[in-house]
C-alpha cells in the first residue's frame, strides 16, 4: 500500500470517530471544496466569537469583583465610623449626665477595651486550639473568643481606670501642696 492512501484512509477513519473535527468532509487526495472552504471559515469565526464571549465574560467578571471590593471596604469603613462615632458620642452623654468629663473617660476606655479584647480575644483563642488541637468549630472558636477577649478587654480596662485614677489623684495631692506651700511663704 502507497503512504498516501493509507495516510488518507487514517485520517477518514479518525473523523468518523471524531479525533480530528473537519476532516470528515475533506480527502487528503482532492483539493477542498467550496463547501468545505465555507464551513472552516464558519468553524472559525464561531471560535473567535467564543472566545471573544469567553474574554469578555473575565473582563466583566473582574470589574465586578473590583467594584464588589471597592463596595465592601467602603461599607466596612462607613461601619466602623459610625461605631466610633457611637462609642465616642456614647462616652460624651455618660459624661453629660453625671456631669463629670472622668465618667465619661472612664466608659470610653471601658468601650474601647472591649472593643479592642475581641480580636485578641479570638487569636488568643485560635492559638489555644491549634496547641491543643482540639475539634472546635470556627463559629465556636469566633464566640469563646469574643467573649474572652471582651471579659478580658473590660477587666484591663477596669485596671487602667484604676491605675489612672490613683495616678490622678497623686498627680492632684501635688498640685493641692505646691499650691498650698506657694500660699503659705506670700502669705
Amino acid at each position: 500500500m502507497n503512504f498516501r492512501v493509507t495516510l488518507s484512509l487514517f485520517l477518514i477513519v479518525a473523523s468518523c470517530f471524531g479525533a480530528t473535527p473537519g476532516l470528515a468532509e475533506t480527502n487528503s487526495l482532492t483539493a477542498p471544496s467550496a463547501a468545505t472552504s465555507t464551513t472552516n471559515q464558519f468553524n472559525l469565526r464561531r471560535e473567535i466569537s467564543n472566545t471573544a464571549i469567553t474574554l469578555l465574560m473575565i473582563f466583566v467578571f473582574i470589574a465586578l469583583l473590583i467594584l464588589g471590593l471597592i463596595g465592601f471596604s467602603a461599607a466596612c469603613a462607613m461601619a466602623a465610623a459610625l461605631a466610633a462615632f457611637g462609642i465616642v458620642s456614647s462616652s460624651v452623654a455618660v459624661g453629660f449626665i453625671r456631669r463629670s468629663p472622668a465618667s465619661g473617660l472612664r466608659v470610653l476606655i471601658l468601650q474601647l477595651g472591649a472593643l479592642a479584647g475581641i480580636p485578641f480575644g479570638i487569636g488568643g483563642i485560635w492559638v489555644v486550639d491549634l496547641l491543643v488541637q482540639s475539634q472546635w468549630s470556627i463559629e465556636r472558636r469566633l464566640g469563646v473568643g469574643t467573649l474572652c477577649g471582651i471579659i478580658c478587654g473590660v477587666a484591663a480596662a477596669l485596671v487602667f481606670n484604676v491605675a489612672w485614677t490613683q495616678f490622678a489623684r497623686w498627680l492632684f495631692g501635688k498640685c493641692e501642696q505646691r499650691r498650698h506651700a506657694k500660699e503659705l511663704t506670700e502669705g
